[in-house]
């Protein structure tokens, strides 16, 4: 199948009447995302996505691939473009999803911001003059969230939060 390289693609998408010409043809299951082609308010009709290797001369990826009610043929995002070895980027930054982060620092993300365990070391310049701030107002909807870690038990905490 010939597809079209997008490097301002974050994703692969392939057309609905291509879809049905594979043979096999790969069982689609729900997008849970809403896809815009680039300047567009209104996202493209989805009919569903497939996990499937995508090979390149001897390079091979494994990729997600969306399936559109319109358009023809096939859009090879950015990321498996490079990993497909079809482009290159010379000063090429990796940049993690948000899921990748939560899932390697699974334990940051978790309880009021306590870190148990470990001993860090504060650098405190003294030379920089203190100021006085104005106190943070708390917005409505979150200060019953606010009174409960404030009347929450200190013991398992060094700090106390101010009252």
């Amino acid at each position: 199948m010939v597809a079209v390289v997008d490097t301002g693609a974050s994703i692969n998408l392939l057309a609905a009447e291509e879809h049905c010409r594979m043979s096999p043809t790969p069982e689609l299951t729900k997008a849970n995302v809403k896809v815009y082609a680039y300047g567009q308010r209104t996202p493209l009709a989805l009919r569903g996505m497939f996990q499937t290797i995508i090979t390149h001369g001897s390079q091979s990826t494994s990729a997600k691939v969306y399936v559109t009610e319109g358009g023809t043929g096939m859009l090879l995002g950015c990321k498996a473009a490079e990993e497909l070895g079809i482009v290159t980027f010379a000063l090429s930054i990796h940049q993690e999803s948000v899921t990748e982060l939560v899932s390697r620092y699974e334990g940051v993300f978790n309880g009021i911001g306590c870190l148990r365990g470990r001993e860090i070391k504060l650098h405190i310049d003294h030379t920089v003059q203190l100021v006085a701030l104005r106190h943070q107002r708390v917005a409505f909807h979150l200060r019953p969230q606010v009174r409960k870690i404030a009347v929450r038990p200190t013991s398992h905490r060094q700090a106390q939060l101010p009252t």
